[in-house]
């Protein structure tokens, strides 16, 4: 469910970025809005996804993987159960350290916590979860058997207002072989929604609710958690997918073969078979530019999808696209661990590479590199045609249609988030609240059933 926040458009975007690059923050509202008040946070509470799953993983055996927010070393406490009986289970750090090393001022962090079972023994849809005096009751949800394809995850996006973007990602990775989308939604504007409700009403999107985590009047989990727990978020994906390849990225990113006349789907299927002991592939970065990327996203004409460059970027992060079955704990650039025998394979720069287009290297005219985007030349007019019969769909659920928009609210983002690692946490929802609220119409995630509280 999406709680509606409306604040002023058009009129304020000049205002808004004139008054926040000479004086700091913009203040438009009192405060953060109170969602999900539970009186029972406290810094020793375990926060569970409201859902566990549960995966065969040989004909005899199944593994149940619960998903939780906590402190350090507090749900190591945690204790499972099912029916009257207690199972062994496993507490990790999806980060492997707790605290993070990159974010050391987070209190709050992402933790798996895992059991393996005879598969005889799941007789029922529930298991409980103990913590120290209190225990609740989690559905066990199986997780969807695998079918030939790519599925792509998003991490929750926050403040998002660049529909034209969003649209443009998902025709290039459609053209590019994918044929579903997990998008984690927290905060996304009206305009977002309804580009979003489009291919939701296509069947090739799933939205999934990440709300703000529950809060007490003493313990606010918001204020001191990193980029709102976004890698339980990449774990979460995984055991919902019904695909065999999974490529988690932003929605500024692509990976494209190189070679011409083929899609990424049929690249790595051909790829796996040369690496069968692959648990997943990795990708080396390059910034990817449209020096014609319209502004104020105008989309009567898209000839600037084929004007396309890009140029080195030697120590860019990297990306991986990974096998559903064979990824055990996702982190954001890689896997860090495979189950089994299966490791990661590093893909050679010119077989194919992770393309991104961020917003402050994206109109780069000096890139003159383009001998190896045979994709976009070749897939133009199928990725146009599309964009703008989308856009017509979702432009005639708003009375005001597709609310114009260009980097201000990036540019926004960008200022409130700089100087984050001074501050202890990078929570971008609160921090950007006051500067970032006031120039769109922002739909916020509000679903309390998301969570339960231990």
């Amino acid at each position: 469910m999406f709680k509606s926040k409306k604040g002023p458009i058009l009129i304020l975007f000049s205002i808004v970025l004139l008054y926040c690059l000479n004086s700091g923050s913009f203040s438009r509202a009192d405060e953060v809005p109170s969602l999900n008040i539970s009186k029972s946070v406290s810094d020793e509470s375990v926060i569970l996804l409201s859902r566990a799953y549960w995966e065969q993983t040989d004909p005899s055996t199944a593994r149940i993987r619960i998903l939780a927010f906590s402190q350090c070393n507090v749900s190591d406490a945690v204790h499972l159960k099912i029916e009257d009986a207690k199972i062994k289970s496993v507490t990790r750090s999806v980060e492997e350290e707790c605290p993070w090393h990159w974010s050391p001022g987070c209190d709050w962090n992402s933790f798996l916590i895992d059991s393996t079972i005879d598969l005889g023994s799941l007789e029922t849809d529930e298991i409980t979860v103990i913590n120290k005096d209190d225990q609740v009751q989690l559905p066990l949800v199986k997780a969807p058997k695998r079918q030939d394809g790519l599925a792509v995850c998003v991490p929750p996006l926050y403040w998002y207002a660049d529909w034209l973007r969003l649209a443009f990602f998902i025709e290039t990775w459609r053209a590019n072989g994918a044929d579903h989308f997990h998008f984690y939604i927290q905060s996304v504007s009206k305009s977002v929604k309804s580009v979003l409700d489009a291919y939701v009403q296509e069947g090739i999107v799933t939205v999934i609710d990440w709300p703000l985590l529950p809060k007490s009047e003493d313990e606010d989990p918001n204020k001191s958690i990193y980029r709102l727990g976004h890698t339980l978020s990449h774990n979460d994906c995984r055991m919902r997918v019904g695909k065999k390849f999974v490529a988690l990225v932003d929605v500024d990113e692509f990976v494209l073969p190189l070679k011409p006349n083929i899609t990424l789907l049929e690249y790595l299927v051909e790829k796996l078979k040369s690496h069968p002991l692959a648990g997943s592939f990795v990708f080396k970065h390059t910034k990817l530019h449209f020096p014609d990327w319209p502004k104020n996203n105008d989309w009567s004409k898209l000839e600037w999808i084929g004007n396309v460059s890009a140029s080195p970027s030697t120590n860019g992060p990297k990306k991986s696209i990974f096998i559903a079955d064979r990824a055990d704990i996702v982190l954001t650039h890689k896997i860090r661990s495979h189950f089994g025998i299966f490791s990661q394979v590093e893909v050679p720069e010119d077989e194919a590479s992770l393309f991104h287009s961020r917003l402050n290297w994206i109109k780069n005219s000096e890139a003159n590199d383009s001998n190896h985007l045979n994709f976009f030349v070749e897939n133009k007019e199928e990725i146009a045609e599309n964009l703008k019969l989308k856009l017509s769909i979702a432009e005639k659920d708003l009375p005001n249609g597709l609310n114009v928009n260009n980097t201000i609210v990036g540019n926004l983002i960008s200022r409130c988030l700089a100087e984050w690692q001074s501050l202890g946490c990078k929570t971008p929802f609160n921090s950007c609240y006051e500067s970032v609220s006031p120039v769109d119409e922002w739909i916020i995630s509000e679903s309390p059933s998301a969570y339960t509280v231990l």
